[in-house]
């Protein structure tokens, strides 16, 4: 049996097709850091919030949680749909004000059917602080 080179040539290509379908989840990856009350008001006052909880939460009521961040303050998150850009990133830990970002604005790439890459990344602030945190 011959293997002509047009058909050597096409197992590449035919790779790289299954490799893309099998990648089609949505990701989310997230950094968070808080900045307790009393610490510097620079990088130095930052740390990585461990344990804060980061929830998807849609108009009308959807709610979806996404995850915990490891002790590097860092969630990366995968759903087989896009994330819907009118929906916002929740994220919330005890003695800190809650955050709240929509997809719009952290999505770094979109698809026909919403955000298929997000990029989160939050400071969150402590309860006490009058701040409400910040993102990029």
């Amino acid at each position: 049996m011959t293997i002509s080179a047009r058909s050597l040539l096409a197992l590449p290509v035919l790779a790289l097709g299954f490799a893309c379908a099998h990648d089609l989840n949505s990701v989310m990856t997230a950094r968070v850091l808080s900045r307790s009350s009393g610490a510097a008001r620079d990088a130095t006052g930052l740390k990585p919030a461990e344990g804060a909880h980061i929830a998807l939460n849609c108009p009308g009521g959807e709610q979806k949680d996404l995850g915990t961040t490891d002790s590097l303050g860092e969630l990366r998150t995968e759903q087989p749909q896009a994330f819907p850009l009118a929906c916002s990133f929740v994220v919330a830990q005890p003695g800190f004000q809650p955050y709240s970002v929509k997809i719009s604005n952290v999505c770094t790439e979109t698809g026909s059917d919403g955000c298929q890459h997000a990029d989160l990344r939050a400071i969150l602030a402590s309860g006490g602080s009058g701040s409400a945190g910040g993102s990029r």
